[in-house]
C-alpha cells in the first residue's frame, strides 16, 4: 500500500460558489442561478449566469463557463468553457484564471501547456484562491511548465494549507514525510493530515491512516488506521477503501474478513482505484472471499493494469502462466 505522494487538481473543476458581498441586480442573478444549479434546474441557471455575465458580472461568466464544461442546461462546449473562464479572469475573478488554468493543465479545448497553466494559476493564487497556490504548487514539485523546486512548492502548499483547503494541507504533509523541500518530520505530516482531514479532505484522512498503520509520527495503531480509512472511504476515496479492504484481508485492526476485503477492494476498484481492482483479481484468482473465477481475476487484473498497476501485470503474468485459458 502506498501513500499518496501528489494530488494535482485536474479532473474536478470548483463547485458552484454560495454569499456574495454586493447586492447589485447582476449579483442577484448569480446568486439566483447558484440556487437554481445546486436544485438542478440548469435551465434557468443558464439563462441568469448569461444575463449576469452580459452585465459585466466575472462571477455569473465564470459560473456559465462551468454549464458549458459540464454541458448541463447547454450543449458542451469546451471553446465556449473557456472563453468564458478567460472573460472572468480578465475581470479579476480568480476562480475564473484558476478554471481557465486546469483546461490548459489538462489540454481541454486548448493545446495542453503547463507553462500556461503556472502562469493562470500564479494569477489565482496571488488573487487569493487556494486551489491556485495548491497547484501551482504541484508544477513546482513536478517541474512541469517551471523548473522544479520542491521548496517553492512547500512555500505554496502551506499558503494554501493557510487559505483553508484542505488539499494544501495534504500535499505538504507529503513533503515532510518525503523531506522534499523540507526537514523530513513524520510527526509534522501527522498534524498536517490531521488539519487536511478535519477539513473534509478524504486523501488527508487516508494518509493519516497510512501513518497510523505504518508507526511514521505517531504509534502503530491498526484500530486507528481502520477508522481513519473508513472515513476516507465512506468520504468517496478509493484509495481509503483498497486500504481498508486490506486491513480486513490480513486481519489488522479487525477480525480477518475475506468477504468483506473483497467487497471493499470492489468498491475502490469503481472508484478507480488500480490497485483496488489489483487486489480484488487477486482474490478471485485464489478463491478469497469469492468464488474462485480466473476469468473474474483476469477481468479485474487486466484494468488494474492498463490503469498503471505494475503489480497487476507481475498478478496476471502468473495468472496466464497457471491457466492461460483465462487470459484468451
Amino acid at each position: 500500500m502506498r501513500k499518496i505522494w501528489l494530488i494535482l487538481v485536474l479532473a474536478t473543476f470548483t463547485a458552484f460558489l454560495s454569499g456574495y458581498a454586493r447586492a447589485d441586480e447582476s449579483d442577484i442573478l448569480v446568486k439566483n442561478g447558484i440556487k437554481a444549479a445546486n436544485a438542478h434546474d440548469y435551465i434557468t441557471a443558464f439563462k441568469d449566469f448569461k444575463k449576469a455575465c452580459e452585465m459585466g458580472n466575472g462571477e455569473g461568466c465564470d459560473k456559465l463557463g462551468l454549464l458549458y464544461l459540464r454541458g448541463l442546461g447547454v450543449k458542451q462546449s469546451y471553446k465556449m468553457a473557456n472563453e468564458l473562464f478567460n472573460k472572468a479572469c480578465e475581470m479579476g475573478i480568480a476562480i475564473g484564471c484558476y478554471n481557465l488554468g486546469v483546461s490548459y493543465d489538462m489540454g481541454a479545448g486548448v493545446e495542453q501547456s503547463y507553462r500556461v497553466a503556472a502562469k493562470l494559476y500564479k494569477k489565482a493564487c496571488e488573487m487569493g484562491y487556494g486551489m491556485g497556490c495548491n497547484n501551482l504548487g504541484a508544477l513546482y514539485d513536478k517541474g512541469l511548465g517551471v523548473k522544479q523546486n520542491h521548496r517553492m512548492a512547500t512555500k505554496l502548499y502551506k499558503k494554501a494549507c493557510e487559505m483553508g483547503y484542505g488539499m494544501g494541507c495534504n500535499n505538504l504533509g507529503v513533503s515532510y514525510d518525503e523531506g522534499l523541500g523540507v526537514k523530513q518530520d513524520h510527526r509534522m505530516a501527522v498534524k498536517l493530515y490531521k488539519k487536511a482531514c478535519d477539513m473534509g479532505y478524504s486523501i488527508g484522512c487516508s494518509n493519516l491512516g497510512y501513518s497510523y498503520e505504518n508507526g511514521l509520527g505517531v504509534e502503530r495503531n491498526y484500530k486507528m488506521a481502520v477508522k481513519l480509512y473508513e472515513e476516507a472511504c465512506e468520504m468517496g476515496y478509493g484509495g481509503g477503501c483498497n486500504s481498508l479492504g486490506y486491513l480486513y484481508n490480513k486481519g489488522l485492526g479487525v477480525k480477518q474478513n475475506y468477504r468483506m476485503a473483497a467487497k471493499l477492494y470492489e468498491m475502490a476498484c469503481e472508484m478507480g482505484s488500480s490497485e483496488g481492482c489489483n487486489n480484488l483479481g487477486v482474490l478471485y484468482q485464489r478463491g478469497q472471499g469469492v468464488p474462485m473465477n480466473k476469468f473474474k481475476a483476469y477481468k479485474y487484473l487486466i484494468k488494474a493494469a492498463k490503469m498503471g498497476s505494475v503489480d497487476a501485470q507481475y498478478n496476471l503474468d502468473i495468472l496466464c502462466k497457471e491457466s492461460p485459458w483465462a487470459c484468451k
